[in-house]
């Protein structure tokens, strides 16, 4: 008569601590291994070693498994990560100080969190204004950040080089709400002080080269639109929009050529204020789709809108075209 399979394996245990002449612990009942073993116990003890020694192995086994997982602990550098990439997806962009103020981390433990997450791809520090920005490239609970900041992002070393190249700097924006908002730029780099403008900073559509531009490469039904809403505008920057057929030459003849130029005297504090920067500006174009304008700035006094056309406009559609190629295609 077959003796229980629980028996069969305490007396395997047996055996096999006899056989091998040394003390080891007889194992509980293991009903996922003992299922196999049945007939006659002590004529198959022999045979039983081999399965012994799976049975203990597979019981060392589930022990060890559960002592690691009660003893597992979280990864602290890698929790403090996650808050500082937290605090960036909630607040878009922020500085070292706003990070410490919102995470309490101390600033060099930010300053490396941060270097890691850059050298990872999911974060990054804008050379214009040096606050730190997640990746375009980041999904994050479940949502994807916006093509202005893939625009951004991928436009943040053109400008650099461009800069390095022909010393004035550029500016990359996209039309918002009847203006013109300033992606980044790379006026931080350059040695010349021509208005300073950051970040957010919108200019106007009809008064800057980076307005008429896109508006001379968007398409007609477009482009009326934002004539129509300029029209009703009460900002006096806006006003030549009353007189569309004017300004559709004009858009006509910045198409042909090309680039457009910044009204003489426009800026940020008024016309006469500024009449010493001038500025052309180019398309970035996706096919025929205007993503953004990529403008170049320049102190009036040091050099004319000629010279700028001549030796420095085929170095602006290259980096144009650069963004471009860099952004992703559109969906279908």
């Amino acid at each position: 008569m077959a003796r229980p399979a629980t028996d069969v394996v305490a007396a395997a245990a047996a055996v096999y601590a006899i056989m091998d002449r040394r003390l080891i612990m007889v194992l509980p009942p293991c009903a996922a291994v003992s299922r196999g073993l049945s007939g006659r116990v002590w004529t198959r003890v022999r045979a039983s070693r081999t399965l012994f020694r799976q049975c203990f192995t597979w019981c060392n086994t589930e022990r060890t498994e559960v002592r690691v997982q009660t003893r597992v602990k979280s990864v602290r550098a890698l929790a403090r990560g996650l808050e500082v990439f937290k605090a960036l997806h909630q607040h878009r962009s922020a500085s070292l100080q706003e990070l410490y103020d919102e995470t309490g981390l101390a600033k060099p433990t930010l300053l490396r969190i941060l270097k890691t997450l850059q050298e990872g791809g999911v974060a990054r520090r804008s050379p214009s204004d040096g606050r730190y920005r997640v990746s375009a490239s980041v999904r994050f609970f479940g949502q994807n950040l916006g093509e202005e900041d893939a625009i951004a992002e991928q436009a943040a070393p053109v400008l650099d080089r461009l800069c390095r190249d022909v010393i004035w700097p550029s500016d990359i924006a996209v039309y918002k709400d009847g203006v013109m908002e300033i992606l980044e730029s790379s006026r931080h780099q350059t040695p010349y002080m021509v208005n300073r403008d950051r970040i957010g900073f919108r200019v106007h559509m009809l008064m800057s080269a980076m307005g008429r531009i896109y508006l001379a490469f968007s398409p007609a039904a477009e482009r009326r639109a934002i004539l129509l809403r300029l029209s009703r505008s009460g900002d006096p920057y806006d006003r030549a929009a009353r007189n569309p057929s004017a300004v559709l030459a004009d858009l006509a003849r910045d198409r042909a050529r090309g680039y457009a130029v910044r009204e003489a005297g426009y800026g940020r504090w008024g016309l006469a204020e500024r009449s010493h920067a001038g500025a052309i500006a180019v398309p970035v174009l996706q096919g025929k789709r205007v993503l953004a304008s990529l403008s170049l700035s320049w102190a009036a006094g040091a050099t004319t809108r000629e010279q700028m056309v001549d030796q420095h406009l085929s170095r602006l559609k290259s980096a144009a075209a650069e963004i471009a190629a860099r952004l992703p295609a559109p969906a279908g």
